[in-house]
């Protein structure tokens, strides 16, 4: 009979536990990928110092790392961190160290702030639609910009 109850205790005890896990995680919803290299476009109503404060002409890629729903966005030599929120994508960073927001006349900017939205899951490997923000900069308002995802063969270069 004790064979019996140090068996149930040690194989029973974790089994059931390993079924409850599974069970529990059944209902956990993975956030959406965003990961990945995409080619940057910004709306021509936001050309001018406020890009330029961003990437140079030469560098408009846009680097996603993602690890569960955290993110760091790279986009020229300013690296953002964020999370993907449901449908959203959102990443800030501080500007303290920023020369060409300086030059750019938005000595009151302390962040940088990116919003995005990922668009239908069938579209969400391939396209980024959203605004690069300057809180409390009057000459930089929102910038717009389209950004679409390289294929892997083009993600090297």
């Amino acid at each position: 009979m004790r064979p019996v109850l140090w068996y149930l205790v040690l194989v029973g005890l974790p089994v059931a536990a390993m079924v409850g896990i599974l069970r529990l995680g059944e209902r956990l919803v993975p956030p959406r990928a965003a990961h990945g290299q995409y080619s940057i476009a910004f709306d021509s109503a936001g050309s001018g110092h406020c890009v330029l404060a961003l990437v140079a002409d030469e560098e408009r890629r846009l680097s996603i790392a993602q690890s569960g729903p955290k993110l760091d966005v790279t986009l020229g030599a300013v690296e953002l961190f964020g999370v993907v929120d449901g449908e959203r994508l959102y990443a800030a960073a501080p500007t303290k160290d920023n020369a060409l927001l300086r030059a750019a006349s938005c000595l009151t900017v302390d962040t940088i702030a990116l919003s995005a939205a990922l668009p239908a899951k069938e579209l969400a490997d391939t396209h980024l639609v959203g605004s690069f923000l300057f809180p409390g900069c009057a000459t930089c308002p929102s910038v717009p910009f389209r950004a679409t995802r390289l294929p892997d063969r083009e993600r090297g270069r």
